[in-house]
């Protein structure tokens, strides 16, 4: 729990009247805060007068540390933009407090509960932009009182796919059935310098889950302790997309996928990519207690296309399969990265793959352990290249040091390994 010394928050939304073009420029988040006041002087010099609110909130009795978002925050507040109904409606709030919500956007509606108030955020195809004063997101935090909704949703029955961008805020808490912190449908969302704490989703995505038609920019992301069944941080569905830089995922856990879960998704790239900690548990249901789960401790992948570039593995562990990575006819291309402890129960202490095609380069394995099959990896059915790597201290408890294969086509190329138990490579 953060202790926040000051116990003021202050909100202001306001119309920038400025045409979005196809390249819209987002601002770096590490040199674009400004203290709100300040953009309140710019606001009044623009020829549409936003509404403009100061307001004091006040702590939670039970802890002085938290405070409750007010319902005089949210404002009615009429914008227009250019005469394509095109702009920008950006949100600065100023740091040092805790904002409780849930806080909403449905159908292009903002609202916060209890009470419920509203803004409006226009009728054209506006950018909006929610960030903080504070340099560090620890110092804004978003989180909720409810047990059942996101934070904040974007889209809803009418989906919209117009850019949602947030800065520099903490969301912490969020509870939800899909999406504890942020659910979004047929909608683009952008985060950076934000950080995704102890959100939790009883379906998919503890921390975000991206429907159908969606897309997802993460860059100076942190993800920690967020759990699901499909998903622990972030669950992606059907043609949704996402690119990710600078980001880690530390100590999420889902049945599913620890971190990341995506599910048909044609394209996830990920340069500067950290997974440590990351877990998939094992749910045992029925009779005869069959178990459920424990699939990529950091990744589950079915039917996705995935770029990973200069990452670190570290710690992740699998109940059943892919200590790290699971893929079932999925496409993973990783390049330029390290792997330090991997396990898993079962098969696969780095990666399993079911079908599909794996491409490994430039990489460096250590400590590996599979209690089954495949101490780095296990590939059924599946087409492997691997070159320019080394393994040190693999371990499978019955076949393939390294890697055991059933079926499929595998191509080993300039690589270095010690310390393997029982053999390289077992082919079955």
């Amino acid at each position: 729990m953060h202790r926040f010394k000051a116990v003021a928050l202050s909100l202001f939304l306001f119309a920038l009247i400025l045409p979005i073009t196809a390249q819209a420029n987002y601002h770096d988040p590490v040199q674009s805060f400004q203290p709100c006041l300040a953009l309140n002087e710019k606001v009044k010099g623009q020829q549409q007068m936003a509404t403009v609110v100061d307001f004091v909130v006040t702590p939670n009795a039970s802890n002085p540390f938290e405070y409750t978002l007010p319902s005089a925050a949210f404002l009615a507040a009429d914008y227009y933009g250019d005469r394509d109904g095109n702009g920008v409606i950006e949100i600065c709030v100023r740091g040092g407090d805790e904002v409780q919500g849930p806080v909403l956007y449905v159908d292009n509606t903002w609202t916060t509960s209890d009470p419920w108030t509203t803004v409006q955020s226009g009728t054209g195809n506006e950018d909006v932009r929610v960030f903080s004063d504070a340099l560090d997101p620890a110092y804004t935090v978003f989180t909720t009182a409810s047990i059942s909704a996101p934070i904040l949703s974007i889209g809803g029955s009418q989906p919209t796919t117009r850019r949602f961008k947030i800065e520099g805020i903490t969301f912490r808490g969020g509870s939800a059935s899909s999406g504890g912190a942020i659910r979004l449908d047929t909608a683009e969302l952008h985060l950076q310098g934000v950080d995704l704490l102890g959100n939790r989703a009883t379906n998919n995505g503890g921390a975000i889950a991206a429907g159908p038609g969606s897309s997802v920019h993460l860059r100076h992301v942190l993800s920690s302790e967020n759990s699901a069944r499909e998903g622990g941080a972030i669950a992606l569905d059907y043609s949704a997309q996402a690119s990710m830089e600078d980001v880690t995922f530390e100590e999420n856990e889902a049945l599913f996928g620890g971190a990341i879960w995506a599910n048909s998704v044609p394209n996830i790239v990920q340069q500067k990519a950290v997974f440590r900690n990351n877990y998939a548990d094992v749910m045992y249901v029925g009779q005869d207690r069959d178990p459920i789960g424990g699939e990529g401790g950091a990744m589950h992948l079915t039917e996705s296309h995935v770029n990973l570039e200069d990452y670190l593995f570290a710690s992740n562990a699998a109940e059943q399969r892919g200590g790290s990575v699971y893929a079932q006819d999925a496409e993973v291309q990783l390049s330029h990265g390290d792997l330090k402890i991997s396990y898993t129960a079962g098969d696969g202490g780095f990666a399993y793959a079911a079908g599909g095609f794996m491409d490994i380069q430039n990489a460096s394995f250590s400590e590996v352990t599979a209690d089954d099959d495949g101490g780095l990896l296990f590939a059924a059915n599946a087409n492997v290249s691997m070159s320019q790597f080394d393994v040190s201290n693999a371990m499978a408890g019955a076949n393939g040091g390294v890697l055991y294969q059933s079926h499929g086509q595998v191509e080993l190329m300039d690589f270095f390994v010690q310390n393997i138990l029982p053999e390289l490579q077992q082919t079955n």
